[in-house]
Parts: structure tokens; sequence; C-alpha cells
């Protein structure tokens, strides 16, 4: 699955942090999981950031060609 737009996910953290409004509310708003949006604010919490995480999916790495 894609990574969520890092405009969505800004869109996301910052109507959570505007207040009034739960977890559960910001995901049904935006149609995505709670558990994506508590994800969203501990990586901006541990990171800074709401980049995705690099990927590490075998199919990114050059293949070397014999």
């Amino acid at each position: 699955m894609k990574p969520y737009s890092l405009d969505l996910r800004e869109k996301i953290i910052s109507t959570y942090e505007a207040g009034n409004t739960s977890i559960r509310q910001v995901a049904a708003r935006f149609q995505v999981s709670k558990t994506t949006v508590q994800s969203l604010l501990k990586r901006k919490q541990a990171t800074g950031t709401l980049k995705p995480a690099p990927s590490n999916r075998r199919s990114d790495q050059p293949t070397g060609g014999l």
C-alpha cells in the first residue's frame, strides 16, 4: 500500500492539535484508521517529522544484473 501524502498527514495532525476533537473523530473525518492517526502522532513526537519511513521493499533495490 502506498503511504499517505505528506499533505494529508499534516492536515490530520493539525486538525488533531487544533483541539476540541478526538483521535477517533479525526480518523473518521479523513477516512483513515484510528491507528494511523496514533502512529502519525507518535512519529511526529519521536522524529519531529511526518515524512514516511524509507521503503525496505526489495523491489526498490538495484538488481545488479548477472
